[in-house]
């Protein structure tokens, strides 16, 4: 992986998710889990604080007889350094409020610079975790031999057109697993290739842990992971043993560490607090298989078309890496049948599959490995309609906000508009969208308007010039422009 086109990548997504933030938390359930962040931060305590108007929404009693996020710790923890920072910004005197186009029906108003401040840098924590997805992307992909034009396209794809751009504006959660499972990727690629080291072994188990740590769901993520990881050490130097005590002992951590926060929070290490959210599979099987792929408002395949290039490239996946390809379907797999049955299979009111994001960024390098070749000019014209059709489902989700969106859709139909906001058409977002009466603006043009404060000038000033820079390294001449190579792309 060259190092100017990893810095490239780290820029442009990066610098995108920064310029498309609207720079506050507006997802009740991110609104909880950072409190415990804040929390911790000020109290030294891992209790939430429950939502003003929403006091039972994400939280549980506790054996203390005080409220808990159920929702994963991993979440929480990644908001201290904003909360930290938010203190520091906050101690300036400057008030972010004017700058922030909060939607006009909110889970949470900040009522102090303190709290405008700490929502702001939480929501620009993804950023950091989108670029650092994008850079592990180009190395998974460049490993699997794609041409230096196919990796970056590879990251791309799974920094801005895939479902996480949208979720990495607003759920950390989604992102961070993201991020873990392309490490693991990379992960089960060295054992493949270079050995099943203690100390490799341990970083991908590890990484499979983390994504419980994230998100207790996702515990169905080490099924696939923990079969890639058998597979690669399976056929790999160095000893058996040692190699699967380690990645155990590295999946053990976050778990244990989970097993002790549930047992501090409400006395039983398996008790998470989900509670009876969590036994709630009363959706029809089927309906809930078929809705995450192809609904309107919440399909997989509407949502992100280059999916469909990914099973084209599952092919050409195994042969370069079977332990790789293992991981990149039953990542998927795992969550499609896991939230199938679910009550809230969609995800709840948010953009897109929210549920199945964290599998979307391994589906990137197969989607451009399909590519390879010399393939005829009727399917590169319907690969770019395809790509170029995920890009653009992609960003739109930026186009309105999705909260109010949802409140209108609530307002308009009531009990009904679960099932509408999952399968009508007219209403689904890539329509809707487009003609929505109310349009909130982005952070960025809101601190322009309002004049600052300087702080946040600055940081889109920046984030500005880092994504002109980034640019201006993908396209120099003499980088990515070149002779076209094996897989068909220059």
């Amino acid at each position: 992986m060259g190092a100017r086109d990893a810095v490239a990548v780290l820029l442009v997504v990066g610098a995108a998710s920064v310029l498309t933030t609207e720079g506050s938390l507006r997802s009740a359930d991110y609104v909880a889990a950072f409190s415990v962040a804040a929390n911790l931060v000020d109290q030294g305590s891992v209790a939430a604080t429950p939502i003003r108007g929403f006091e039972a929404w994400a939280v549980s009693t506790g054996a203390d007889g005080r409220p808990y996020c159920r929702y994963g710790l991993g979440h929480s923890l990644l908001g201290v350094p904003a909360r930290l920072l938010g203190h520091a910004l906050a101690s300036t005197g400057l008030d972010p409020a004017p700058a922030l186009d909060l939607p006009l029906v909110r889970f949470d108003t900040p009522d102090d610079s303190l709290e405008a401040w700490s929502g702001f840098v939480a929501v620009q924590t993804n950023a950091a975790i989108l670029g650092a997805l994008a850079v592990v992307l180009l190395h998974l992909s460049r490993l699997l031999g794609l041409s230096r034009r196919g990796a970056v396209l590879a990251a791309l794809l799974g920094g801005l057109g895939s479902p996480l751009f949208f979720q990495a504006s607003d759920f950390t959660a989604e992102p961070a697993s993201a991020l873990a499972l392309a490490l693991g990727a990379v992960g089960v690629l060295g054992v493949e290739r270079e050995g099943a080291t203690a100390s490799r072994s341990l970083a991908v188990g590890l990484a499979a842990g983390a994504t419980v740590l994230l998100k207790v769901a996702h515990g169905v993520l080490l099924v696939p992971a923990s079969a890639a990881f058998f597979l690669a050490a399976r056929g790999a130097r160095g000893t058996r043993r040692t190699a699967f005590l380690g990645y155990a002992l590295g999946a053990a951590l976050p778990l244990a560490l989970i097993a002790a926060y549930n047992q501090a929070r409400f006395g039983h290490p398996l008790e998470t607090g989900y509670g009876a959210f969590a036994l709630e599979f009363t959706n029809p099987f089927f309906e809930g298989l078929a809705g995450q792929m192809v609904s309107p408002g919440r399909g997989l395949l509407v949502h992100f078309p280059a999916a469909v290039l990914a099973v084209a490239g599952l092919v050409p996946l195994w042969r370069r890496s079977r332990p790789v390809a293992v991981l990149t379907v039953g990542a998927l797999v795992s969550l499609w049948l896991l939230y199938a049955p679910w009550f809230a299979w969609d995800g709840g009111w948010t953009y897109g599959p929210r549920l199945l994001a964290p599998a979307t960024a391994l589906l990137a390098p197969p989607a451009v490995l399909a590519l390879q070749g010399d393939r005829g000019a009727w399917f590169r014209a319907a690969a770019a309609a395809v790509l170029a059709g995920s890009f653009v489902a992609s960003c739109l989700g930026f186009a309105v906000d999705y909260v109010d969106y949802h409140f209108y859709l609530w307002r308009l139909h009531g009990d009904a508009t679960a099932f509408v906001s999952r399968w009508s058409a007219w209403d689904a977002p890539l329509v809707a969208y487009w003609g929505f009466p109310l349009r909130r603006g982005l952070a960025v043009l809101g601190a322009v308007r309002a004049g600052g404060p300087w702080p946040m000038l600055a940081w889109f000033a920046a984030a500005a010039a880092a994504a002109a820079a980034g640019v201006g390294l993908l396209v120099r001449p003499g980088g990515l422009w070149g002779h076209r190579t094996e897989d068909g792309m220059a």
